[in-house]
């Protein structure tokens, strides 16, 4: 009697998460490289160099490109009025208003002697962070005054460990390191180290919500809230490339598509 009863928990179970999805909204391109989200449930759609803005109802806004500077590797929507985006070509950041008009003049990190910047996050309109490889540090640095205000210790000084960061994000005090299969370093707004959460498990995404951590492992989602060590878990959807958490709304990526769900019961 022992496999029926397993199998009806496994059915059961399946139809427990399609249950809590519920699914709203669907954009598709061509081509995504990637996606990110705001706070405001609007979507950032990058291919290559060119980012389209989609607002929460999935109407395209604005559009952005600069094919001088290469692909775009990252971006940080964490302010919308101050949108960060890092591009392969020269170490260069740009910052985009809430329209994606640009705010000011590329930032070459190059011309500054960081040849091997690979990550980077703002902290607010002066002052951003971005990991360089070859010193293997975090680096502040003043966008204003073109000059480093603050630094970590190497990773390899802190963890004993090698280290291959493969996202950076910074919020006002805390600025948050993910190292795949690893963990998540944390450290202060002025480079000090507080604490390494270690997550052997975890994949190459990672959101941050006061003090939870969201990530992926196993093809869940995972919110762990680091100080109480506290977790929830949800089943993503089959095939799911990338995900972002906003409030009650799961956005996922898969095949050129972004797919915009509810979540019931989180």
């Amino acid at each position: 009697m022992k496999p029926p009863f397993f199998l009806f928990f496994f059915f059961s179970a399946r139809l427990l998460f399609a249950q809590q999805l519920v699914l709203e909204q669907t954009i598709t391109q061509e081509t995504i490289s990637f996606f990110s989200t705001n706070h405001l449930g609007q979507i950032y759609s990058i291919n290559q160099n060119e980012i389209q803005l989609y607002d929460a109802k999935g109407v395209k806004i604005a559009s952005y490109s600069d094919p001088i500077s290469g692909n775009i590797r990252f971006i940080d929507a964490f302010n919308p009025l101050q949108v960060l985006l890092f591009f392969d070509a020269f170490f260069t950041i740009q910052f985009l208003d809430n329209q994606l008009n640009p705010t000011q003049e590329v930032i070459r990190l190059d011309e500054y002697g960081f040849i091997d910047a690979q990550l980077a996050s703002s902290v607010d309109q002066d002052q951003i962070w971005f990991y360089d490889q070859s010193l293997d540090r975090l680096i502040k640095w003043s966008v204003g005054n073109a000059s480093e205000t603050a630094r970590t210790l190497t990773l390899s000084q802190l963890i004993k460990e090698n280290t291959e960061p493969v996202k950076l994000l910074s919020r006002m005090d805390r600025v948050f390191l993910l190292i795949p299969e690893k963990g998540v370093l944390i450290f202060d707004q002025f480079g000090g180290f507080i604490k390494y959460v270690r997550l052997p498990k975890i994949a190459d995404q990672l959101q941050i919500k006061n003090e939870l951590l969201i990530f992926n492992e196993d093809n869940d989602l995972v919110k762990f809230n680091y100080k109480t060590l506290q977790e929830w878990r949800l089943p993503l959807p089959e095939g799911t490339e990338q995900f972002r958490l906003e409030g009650d709304r799961l956005y996922t990526l898969r095949n050129n598509k972004i797919s915009i769900y509810k979540i019931i019961n989180f």
